[in-house]
């Protein structure tokens, strides 16, 4: 690092302290440079997985209605437990 360019961390800037946060998980922040007329960052990888399923009734020839649920199985990111979505839809 050069004497004009001034590290960062989200740590001291009203965000969540980077680090161990208990039962194994961590916060990873995102790290800075910032020099003279650049700012170059690196923000961590995530792998957000989820597996999505649901069913479709079609009580009439041309109308569907649909229920989804939408469910995380990683601990990635800040997430609903289940979201749950739904829908019709009409052929013409």
């Amino acid at each position: 690092m050069r004497a004009h360019e001034t590290p960062g961390t989200c740590a001291g800037r009203g965000v969540l302290e980077c680090g161990p946060i208990g039962h194994g998980r961590s916060i990873d922040c995102v790290n800075y440079t910032v020099s003279r007329n650049q700012v170059n960052g690196v923000v961590p990888r995530t792998d957000i997985i989820d597996l999505s399923t649901g069913i479709k009734y079609n009580p009439f020839g041309t109308l569907d209605f649909y229920l989804l649920a939408i469910v995380p199985l990683n601990h990635q990111g800040l997430r609903a437990a289940v979201v749950p979505t739904g829908g019709v839809g009409w052929t013409f």
